[in-house]
């Protein structure tokens, strides 16, 4: 269960949010949708990076991460920025313990492919079609 004071960041571009519950609990809202053009997709990655690592390096322990990709919206990935979502993933994967990715079939299909690219994290990933079933995995309720 998540309680208590929280902290949010907001990447105004696409709308996507990133949640800071404490004790190593971490969400994202994913809003990236197909008008998004590539830069912006980069950067949007680099910033949830950031995020990411800021908020390990001040809590001290490895985060259980939810991602909800329920308002992503055909959201087309071409080779360069798969690369690069490939090159985040790896780099950031260390200051992750768990992540629950929450969404439809097509929605997951990117991250999915992704963490089949990472095979020292591969079990470190889980997808889930709810989020009851996601943050239990994760051990939040």
């Amino acid at each position: 269960m998540v309680t208590g004071v929280c902290t949010e960041y907001c990447f105004d571009e696409t709308g996507s949010k990133i949640i800071y519950y404490g004790n190593g609990k971490v969400a994202l809202f994913y809003c990236t949708d197909r008008k998004t053009n590539i830069e912006v997709m980069k950067s949007e990655a680099t910033w949830i990076y950031t995020i990411v690592k800021m908020i390990h390096d001040i809590d001290k322990q490895q985060i259980n991460f939810l991602v909800d990709l329920h308002n992503t919206h055909a959201v087309q990935v071409n080779k360069e920025l798969m690369e690069f979502y490939h090159e985040i993933m790896q780099a950031g994967m260390s200051n992750i313990k768990k992540v629950s990715v929450v969404g439809d079939v097509f929605q997951c299909s990117v991250l999915r492919i992704l963490s089949t690219s990472i095979p020292k994290y591969q079990n470190n990933i889980h997808f889930f079609l709810n989020y009851k079933k996601a943050k239990m995995w994760l051990k939040w309720i």
